[in-house]
């Protein structure tokens, strides 16, 4: 596969498991009253079982770096998974950096764009971080949200 073929799909590969992970912690979801009140408050396995399932995917598809409101929270956004849409048909563009070793892929999602930054090491390509095209430029975005 070229370059660009292997960067998307890492994209695709991170956003499966990352929605898998997401809809697990929805299972628990503060957002969900009565369902908390079935369940009642997390316990601790369940806690370590989240955020081990959150850090499995977070090492295994992206670069080592401090995510800031991800790593080892189990907050998210009430409503739909927030890559839901992100599927090989909504790719709509993938640049290569001059280099070589970064590809950003552009990623239809709902109204708005995202924009993948994937970083190629050891012949592995990674997710270093998520853009969102808002007002006519593309701005930093944390993952997960």
């Amino acid at each position: 596969m070229s370059d660009k073929a292997n960067a998307t799909q890492a994209v695709l590969n991170f956003v499966t498991e990352w929605n898998a992970w997401e809809n697990e912690l929805r299972k628990w979801c503060p957002w969900e009253s009565e369902l908390k009140k079935l369940r009642g408050p997390l316990s601790d396995s369940t806690r370590l079982k989240l955020l081990s399932m959150q850090l499995d995917v977070l090492t295994k598809h992206c670069t080592i770096k401090e995510r800031v409101g991800v790593d080892g929270s189990l907050a998210y956004k009430p409503g739909p998974l927030p890559y839901l849409d992100i599927i090989e048909e909504n790719v709509t563009n993938v640049d290569l950096s001059v280099d070589g070793n970064t590809a950003f892929v552009d990623v239809k999602h709902g109204a708005w764009f995202r924009r993948f930054i994937v970083i190629k090491t050891a012949n592995k390509w990674l997710i270093d971080r998520v853009d969102i095209y808002i007002g006519g430029s593309f701005e930093e975005f944390s993952i997960g949200f």
